[in-house]
């Protein structure tokens, strides 16, 4: 099979029209069947008709992509391991690359090389995926769900409702130290979501005939841990919005990250891009540079500006 040119280009509309593909009329439980890959073959041909790629050549980047996305997702499972979403790239200081590329040795083109269909492909191959801020297990059968009256927050009732079981007691001759259930006052709950028609906890919460504390105990003690969570959560988030614009600019275009782009463009030279680094001096063409999504127009401008770098100083002295 003769090798295929790819570029950036012609592997983001791929992955798009992989994603239009994705629905059971072409796509089966072990992936795409031969009528999908007839009609995705033929659609990105119709989009790129100086391409003329065969079906065995799409499958088979198809089949590159899917493998450089696992061996990033298990690459970022590494200690000490960050990643940007905005490049595409996982950041992580010299030591934390040895241990990556000595765990996944084909890791050593992306230490240098951003790949930005990774959430792309993370859609295609995940789905979306339920996951949960807080969640519960129980070895017993769960009682249907009941609807909590007059909730405050829409994520406290999911809990609720999650959690709620008729059947699940707590011992009352546990250590309180030893469970987050048992330490807490459903009156205190009462009072974060702001209801005060409720009696006092001592009256919701009696003992039966065995000794034990009845459930909303329980429940009052999960639902003011995952309140007191949510709001680290809030305030996190606030902190991060109300940081200075000047400040996120920094670390977002700084000019280690744009060198890392620029020695990811395979259509330069090392002349090019030693006298690009004279551009990133500039923190404005940091940030087109960094911003401009198009490979070819990032390219492109970037050697337009290196060529102004060189006649400014004929221009001055005329």
């Amino acid at each position: 099979m003769a090798r295929a040119s790819w570029n950036m280009n012609y592997e983001k509309s791929l992955v798009d029209i992989l994603h239009e593909h994705n629905n059971p009329r072409f796509r089966g439980q072990n992936g795409w069947i031969p009528e999908g890959w007839r009609s995705i073959t033929q659609m990105f041909n119709e989009k790129f008709p100086l391409a003329q790629f065969s079906k065995a050549q799409i499958q088979e980047k198809e089949k590159e992509l899917k493998a450089n996305y696992k061996l990033i997702k298990e690459a970022r499972k590494q200690s000490g391991a960050g990643w940007n979403d905005s490049l595409g790239m996982i950041n992580a200081l010299p030591p934390i690359w040895d241990r990556i590329i000595k765990n996944h040795p084909k890791m050593k083109k992306f230490q240098s090389k951003p790949f930005p269909l990774y959430n792309q492909l993370e859609l295609l191959y995940q789905g979306s995926c339920a996951t949960g801020d807080l969640n519960f297990t129980s070895t017993q059968q769960l009682a249907p769900v009941q609807q909590v009256s007059n909730p405050q927050d829409d994520a406290v009732n999911e809990a609720v409702s999650s959690f709620r079981n008729d059947d699940l007691e707590l011992d009352s001759g546990l250590n309180p130290s030893s469970s987050n259930v048992q330490r807490h006052a459903v009156s205190s709950t009462h009072a974060d979501l702001g209801t005060n028609d409720r009696t006092p906890a001592s009256s919701d919460c009696r003992e039966d005939s065995h000794g034990r504390k009845c459930k909303q105990n329980q429940i009052a003690g999960v639902l003011e841990d995952f309140l007191q969570f949510k709001k680290e959560q809030s305030n996190k988030f606030i902190s991060e919005v109300n940081q200075p614009s000047n400040e996120r600019s920094k670390e977002e275009y700084s000019i280690g990250k744009c060198v890392a782009i620029l020695e990811s463009m395979e259509d330069l030279s090392e002349e090019e891009m030693a006298k690009a680094l004279g551009v990133f001096k500039c923190e404005e063409n940091r940030e087109i540079f960094m911003t401009t999504k198009r490979a070819r127009v990032r390219l492109l401008w970037l050697r337009d500006e290196i060529n102004k770098q060189v006649l400014s100083p004929r221009v001055s002295g005329v």
